[in-house]
């Protein structure tokens, strides 16, 4: 009887291991870009961090931007956010989640890619015609 509960319980590792969801979590990278498209030559403040990962605070020029690469962990929890501050206010936002279907949706084949604008921040949706799509405008105030 213990043979048979050893053999099923490999066989549900095996299982898991083979999945192909498995696969595409824990081994393909995820890249984050973000840039700043302000129009009138405005510098950004940007700090991005997750539980495990202080990207630093960074100062932006326009038409440059920052990127990193990362992995999901195992529970499917990471998550990194942004706090952007420029002349027309602030947004704290997440900008990775994997817990987001609609952002996993935005960010098709492993690539996230935001642009910093006068009007607020977007995600370029990769799933529908690369259009860009508004997620958060400026709050007033720091």
């Amino acid at each position: 009887m213990a043979t048979i509960r050893s053999c099923l319980a490999l066989l549900l590792v095996l299982a898991f291991v083979m999945s192909e969801s498995c696969f595409a979590y824990r081994f393909d990278a995820w890249r984050i870009r973000v840039f700043n498209d302000m129009s009138h030559g405005e510098t950004l403040k940007i700090h991005c961090k997750s539980k495990d990962d202080d990207l630093g605070r960074q100062t932006l020029k326009v038409g440059n931007n920052i990127k990193w690469e990362f992995r999901e962990n195992v529970w499917l929890t990471t998550l990194f956010w942004c706090n952007i501050y420029s002349p027309h206010g602030h947004a704290a936002l997440e900008v990775f989640n994997s817990r987001d279907p609609v952002l996993y949706f935005r960010c098709h084949g492993f690539v996230c890619i935001w642009s910093i604008r006068d009007d607020g921040i977007y995600v370029r949706n990769s799933s529908q015609n690369n259009n860009y799509e508004l997620i958060a405008k400026w709050e007033r105030g720091r």
